[in-house]
């Protein structure tokens, strides 16, 4: 197979592999030896996030993100709209909560708290560019259904975070 037979499809997966093994060797090397912040605002950003840069600007020569799936002028409300949907998810568990009488735990607002808060929001936003609009916004362009692309991506989610053992 000649590289001008190589699907875009194929040509992702091999990035989606060199990032899963990237992340093994990662996390087999340092198990949790580091802090979370670290783990998601430095290390799954370089080894997710570089990989996929690379590739959209050098072999797909488009901005990164356009090549990962925002518009140009859209940016901003995609990130509202998802903030929205988020904070309609929140208040659901909220309201649901209110009308069982459930107690609210008690907040406790700290910095160990809000570093918590920022990496787990970091390490999503992390994890959707390279899985929704990386891995599944390609396999999606070379299907002719939306069901396909949506179990290929949802297995390899999967699989980045099954753990090492």
């Amino acid at each position: 197979m000649t590289k001008s037979e190589v699907t875009s499809a194929q040509r992702m997966l091999n990035v989606w592999a060199i990032i899963l093994i990237t992340w093994s060797f990662y996390r087999v090397t340092f198990k949790s030896g580091l802090p979370l912040w670290f783990d998601e605002f430095i290390a799954k950003p370089l080894v997710f996030l570089l990989p996929i840069y690379w590739y959209i600007v050098k072999s797909e020569k488009e901005s990164f993100l356009t090549g990962v799936g925002f518009k140009k002028n859209k940016v901003i409300g995609d990130v509202l709209f998802g903030l929205g949907i988020g904070s309609l998810f929140i208040g659901v568990a909220v309201l649901t909560r209110m009308t069982k009488g459930m107690a609210f735990p008690s907040l406790h607002i700290s910095t160990e708290s809000l570093i918590w808060i920022a990496s787990t929001f970091m390490a999503a936003v992390t994890e959707q560019i390279l899985s929704t609009g990386f891995v599944f916004k390609r396999l999606s362009e070379e299907s002719k259904n939306i069901y396909q692309p949506f179990i290929v991506s949802a297995l390899l989610f999967f699989f980045l975070h099954v753990p090492v053992l």
